[in-house]
């Protein structure tokens, strides 16, 4: 037994200096670590720091044709610093309408109410701003309709959101998209 209470003390002794180690170490490198986050670069501004652009959805929805005028406004928010990862420009978007996305169906019930969405695209892409992915990998994923959300609210509160297939958007709900137009992106400059 006094074998075990040794041991165990000598494993706590051990993980004790272990954290007040790491601790120090810690204490001691944070003032370098922070000087050097303040020397990473902010990105460089864009000359265009505000757009509209219009998105047409064409769907159908048991059997009936609808169609879905909006305009995406973007708007330029600043620059955001991530830490050690870095710093990026800030995009924000909505829609003229004044929803957050394009809602082509929408079931609502007192307790349980859900919806099918379309995203917009993505407020970077729009403004010509392609420093966090290439141009193609979001026209990839727009077009492909990988856009197409799930979202389930019960008593208001949303409590489940997900990306949809839209095979199974047609063999649940009977929905497809027909078309999407949506607007170029602009030629914007850095500075």
């Amino acid at each position: 037994m006094g074998s075990v209470k040794v041991k165990h003390i000598i494993n706590t002794s051990i993980i004790t200096v272990t954290i007040i180690l790491v601790l120090a170490i810690l204490a001691y490198m944070y003032p370098w670590i922070a000087i050097g986050l303040h020397r990473v670069p902010d990105p460089l501004i864009p000359q265009i720091t505000y757009g509209e652009f219009p998105i047409i959805i064409k769907y159908e929805i048991n059997g009936e044709i609808k169609t879905i005028e909006d305009i995406v406004i973007c708007e330029y928010e600043g620059i955001v610093s991530l830490g050690t990862a870095g710093k990026y420009r800030k995009w924000s978007s909505r829609l003229l309408s004044g929803k957050t996305c394009i809602i082509l169906l929408r079931v609502d019930d007192p307790e349980l109410s859900y919806e099918v969405s379309f995203s917009c695209g993505f407020p970077d892409y729009y403004m010509g701003d392609y420093s966090q992915k290439k141009k193609n990998d979001y026209e990839d994923f727009m077009y492909n309709r990988n856009s197409l959300g799930f979202n389930q609210w019960d008593n208001g509160i949303l409590t489940y959101s997900e990306s949809i297939a839209e095979e199974v958007i047609w063999e649940k709900y009977k929905l497809r998209i027909i078309d999407i137009q949506y607007s170029l992106p602009i030629d914007n400059k850095f500075e």
